[in-house]
């Protein structure tokens, strides 16, 4: 909660009306549907214009948009201005194996959502950083429980916590992309 009204107070300038603009952030179109579009057209006019593919979290924010009736600013609005709490829930979330104290876990949750990464990505305008602060302590209690190395007696790893570690690594390297070396690595 503390996090939340922070970030609202530093991003009080986006509410009633503001757009998001600046940093990394494209301008985002008027609906989902024209975001959809710009996922399936065959042309992106991006740099002087090409065939290459869309960037995958097109798909990913124009279905969130869907979710908001279709209002893509409000979607990506809610992204950058919840990240900076998301990520402190999440990593509240993904420490309660691992912490038994709430008040320890709460002051670490605080910690990591007030690196500058993630306030910077919000400042910056970086989607991709943002998402990756909010999922990365996902990703790591995932990446733990399907290894096995949280059961101390050898116990190989769950089938459920290996789904839920790929669909988190899918959607955090749709947004971006460098992250699936570094999980190949660590894999490894």
């Amino acid at each position: 909660l503390v996090l939340l009204l922070i970030s609202l107070a530093a991003c009080r300038q986006l509410l009633g009306g503001g757009a998001l603009a600046g940093g990394a952030l494209l301008p985002a179109p008027a609906d989902a549907g024209d975001l959809w579009a710009r996922y399936t057209d065959a042309w992106h006019p991006v740099g002087a214009g090409g065939t290459g593919t869309p960037p995958p979290y097109l798909a990913i924010v124009a279905a969130f948009a869907s979710l908001l009736l279709g209002s893509t600013g409000l979607a990506v609005t809610i992204l950058l201005v919840c990240s900076v709490p998301l990520a402190g829930f999440t990593a509240y979330f993904a420490s309660r194996p691992l912490v038994t104290s709430r008040l320890l876990r709460a002051w670490a949750a605080v910690a990591y959502a007030f690196l500058p990464a993630a306030t910077g990505a919000l400042a910056g305008g970086r989607i991709g950083t943002a998402v990756l602060a909010i999922l990365l302590p996902l990703i790591a209690r995932a990446g733990i429980g399907a290894s096995g190395l949280a059961h101390p007696e050898g116990v190989r790893g769950s089938w459920r916590a290996t789904w839920a570690y790929a669909l988190l690594l899918t959607v955090t390297t749709a947004f971006t992309p460098i992250v699936w070396p570094i999980a190949l690595v660590l894999g490894i």
